[in-house]
């Protein structure tokens, strides 16, 4: 049977499912106004159906998901679709954007930039941060932390992120400034006055608190910890502040308008941080609720992101001064500190393929090499290799990786016990390698059990088949800490 070609007018778009058969009749949707039919005739020519047209214009979805269509929307010629950004985007330029006569929007001015994503906010906090606490008035400097959260990751995210930022500080030499933690319904306070350490141990213990109380809130009492500390005590201060108020909900900012006005607006020097931990149901509302302080000059410190894209990044901050780590070479230094430090003297090595056993030897190599690269005098190991039931000399590892067959490895769920067992039994901080071939690093029910336990965690992905993107699942664990790609089955002692 004859077919017409296709149907092609920039004004329109042909409904899917047409049949382009001589005889046959398909619908068109018009870009401006109007309903369209579109018949293939006899001689093989598409022609108008009598009685309907189209009134053509730019497309209705134009611009890859980056805006949010606002007001009504006129995609005819001549006529101006105003805009704004999505939540991970801000704007740049004009709002509004004029259809043009070849029926594509008129964008030469006007596009969505990225919002700065997780390492970046962090980023900005550590140069802001480290900028006032490495001053000589580092006593000045006063730290408020307002927790308003609800899952035990987001109390843990927050004290990995601020331990992060103190432990690279030079404000660790016993000095004290006014530095508040408050949580709970009744605003509970965990710190005032106190040291980098001190900060850090009530941090720890308001996440031990709630890892007990799983589900229950820590927040929403923001109103009464605003009113009680900041404004009778804060504002009477001429000192630099720092506010980071961690949410993972709606904080009631609208509600209490003129009181963030007068910290926000009217205290120059404070420098406020929000960081928004959303799952997903959150970021319409909250991003409504800052839109009443819009114009505060705060307003570049408020973000919201992804609770896996806000702990991937603080994974990255590295307590040794390094952002990220970037090489199998520096990831065998950051375990080294530890080490040499006598903090540690075990480490299990869990070696995983997946459903990708090609990289076998790419896996075993890099578990030989990062061996080779420690100290050994000081180190035991533990293997997921079949028979082994304890620790051993690396020289013993490395024989046993030598001859090492694939049907020899043990998967985590047989490994585990091994992990918490002999975990319990000794007094010493211990270390945990995962090296994968695979995106599926480690089953999360297993590690989940693990996660109290204290390890230090690092990861080498293995292989071409592996990306760092597909090792997202290490990022949503609060004990995680270090990650690194190897290309390559060499590991770089230096």
């Amino acid at each position: 049977i004859p077919k017409c070609e296709e149907y092609r007018d920039r004004g329109v778009n042909v409904i899917p499912g047409c049949v382009r058969d001589v005889g046959k009749t398909c619908d068109v949707s018009c870009n401006g106004a109007g309903y369209m039919k579109i018949h293939c005739n006899k001689t093989i020519q598409w022609e108008v159906v009598q009685n309907s047209s189209c009134v053509r214009g730019c497309p209705k979805v134009d611009l890859e998901n980056a805006y949010e269509q606002i007001n009504q929307f006129d995609s005819e010629v001549g006529k101006t679709m105003k805009f704004t950004c999505d939540y991970r985007f801000v704007i740049q330029g004009h709002e509004k954007s004029t259809c043009q006569t070849n029926y594509t929007w008129d964008h030469t001015d006007t596009y969505c930039e990225s919002r700065r994503f997780a390492h970046e906010v962090v980023k900005a906090m550590k140069d802001f941060f480290f900028s006032k606490i490495n001053e000589n008035n580092a006593r000045d400097l006063d730290l408020i932390i307002l927790l308003d959260v609800s899952r035990y990751e987001w109390v843990r995210i927050t004290v990995d992120l601020v331990k992060s930022l103190l432990l690279r500080s030079e404000r660790n030499q016993g000095s004290k400034s006014y530095s508040l933690i408050t949580y709970g319904n009744e605003g509970h306070v965990a710190c005032t006055v106190c040291s980098n350490d001190e900060i850090i141990e009530a941090l720890e213990e308001v996440a031990k608190k709630q890892h007990q109380k799983a589900g229950s809130n820590l927040g929403s009492g923001l109103s009464r910890i605003f009113t009680r500390f900041l404004l009778e005590d804060l504002l009477s201060r001429n000192r630099d502040r720092i506010l980071l108020l961690v949410t993972g909900q709606n904080p009631g900012i609208s509600h209490n308008h003129q009181l963030w006005t007068k910290i926000l607006r009217e205290e120059a020097d404070f420098k406020m941080f929000v960081l928004s931990l959303d799952d997903g149901v959150l970021k319409y509302e909250m991003q409504n609720e800052m839109k009443g302080l819009a114009d505060q000059p705060w307003q570049n410190h408020y973000f919201h992101l992804e609770y896996s894209e806000i702990h991937d990044a603080v994974g990255n901050l590295t307590s040794d001064g390094s952002d990220i780590v970037n090489s199998t070479g520096q990831l065998v230094q950051l375990m080294k500190g530890p080490l040499n430090a006598g903090k540690v003297s075990r480490m299990f090595i869990y070696m995983n393929l997946g459903d990708n056993s090609e990289s076998f030897t790419l896996v075993k190599q890099v578990t030989i090499n990062t061996l080779q690269c420690m100290d050994q005098a000081k180190l035991k190991v533990f293997l997921n290799i079949d028979n082994v039931v304890g620790f051993m000399s690396v020289e013993a590892a490395l024989s046993k990786l030598d001859g090492l067959q694939l049907s020899a490895l043990q998967t985590m769920a047989q490994h585990q016990y091994h992990l918490i067992n002999l975990r319990t039994q000794n007094d010493y901080l211990p270390i945990i390698l995962f090296i994968s071939s695979s995106e599926r690093i480690f089953e999360k029910q297993s590690m989940n059990d693990l996660k109290d336990l204290g390890y230090e965690i690092y990861a080498v992905g293995v292989g071409e088949h592996i990306r760092m993107e597909d090792m997202r699942d290490l990022v949503s664990f609060p004990w995680y800490r270090h990650l690194v790609h190897a290309s390559e089955g060499t590991v770089d002692c230096d």
